[in-house]
């Protein structure tokens, strides 16, 4: 499965726990630390030591309120969306037309809304042959549809609503926008399949983003410092603990189904 002693998928993810979800003969995978400028030089990186595809995998925080946590997401768009993201007239404005849906476990009915203009500062076309075979993995209930790259983490509902209204995307990470630009500078084919961790009316607690360390593993201290500074907090801790518990059960599914979908095709 590898050639030369060089692995043909290249991998980006955030952190080890979803990196040991993914790792296989043949795939390199590698850890931003939920950091988008660190996440487009590990894809030049991975180019550079000869991948014949780079994928964005992992978990991301979910936007699109009929998804919920464990959805499996396979991206035919991904934009990228710098700065702040927050638009509190246009999430005030679809929040109206929001009311009325029906939510049942963080999954919700059609909107049966128009989508907007784009506001991105980018927009990149993921391989339309991966797509197809990425879907494969994510098993019958995937979604096809739009991922937004930002370089923070989106832990507020009303932040997550303004992405939301701007974009559409279905869910936003920190890692496929630097993916996706890297693939595209160097004519490289890409893919993405993201998994929904935090549903769009989940916040993200500080002390978890507090935890992860640059090289994507987890510090416990850093928590248990951040929960002492914020310990209200530990009720969201726990709700996302078991929002996390779904979501990596996905994650590893996708995981199990990656090499053999992608390799016999490379």
């Amino acid at each position: 499965m590898i050639e030369g002693g060089r692995a043909r998928i290249g991998i980006v993810t955030g952190v080890e726990r979803e990196a040991a979800c993914l790792r296989a003969p043949g795939v390199d995978v590698r850890c931003s630390g939920a950091n988008a400028a660190v996440a487009y030089e590990l894809a030049r990186a991975l180019i550079k030591d000869g991948a014949d595809c780079l994928l964005s995998v992992g978990l991301a925080g979910g936007l699109d309120p009929r998804l919920g946590p464990g959805a499996v997401i396979v991206a035919n768009e991904v934009f990228a969306v710098a700065g702040e993201t927050v638009d509190p007239m246009a999430a005030a404005s679809l929040r109206t037309r929001l009311a009325n849906v029906f939510t049942v476990r963080g999954h919700a009915t059609s909107l049966g809304v128009e989508a907007p203009a784009v506001e991105a500062n980018a927009a990149f076309q993921p391989a339309a042959d991966l797509v197809e075979r990425l879907r494969t993995v994510g098993g019958p209930k995937v979604s096809i549809g739009p991922i937004v790259g930002v370089d923070h983490v989106v832990a507020k509902r009303v932040e997550k609503l303004g992405l939301f209204t701007k974009t559409r995307a279905f869910a936003a990470d920190m890692e496929s926008h630097g993916v996706a630009r890297a693939a595209s500078e160097a004519e490289v084919p890409f893919g993405v399949v993201r998994v929904v961790i935090d549903p769009s009316n989940r916040e993200v607690p500080s002390a978890m983003i507090r935890s992860v360390r640059p090289d994507g593993s987890t510090s416990i201290g850093a928590f248990l410092a951040g929960l002492a500074l914020n310990p209200l907090e530990i009720g969201a801790c726990l709700s996302l603990a078991l929002d996390a518990a779904i979501a990596f059960r996905s994650l590893r599914h996708v995981g199990r189904g990656l090499a053999p979908a992608l390799l016999r095709g490379l």
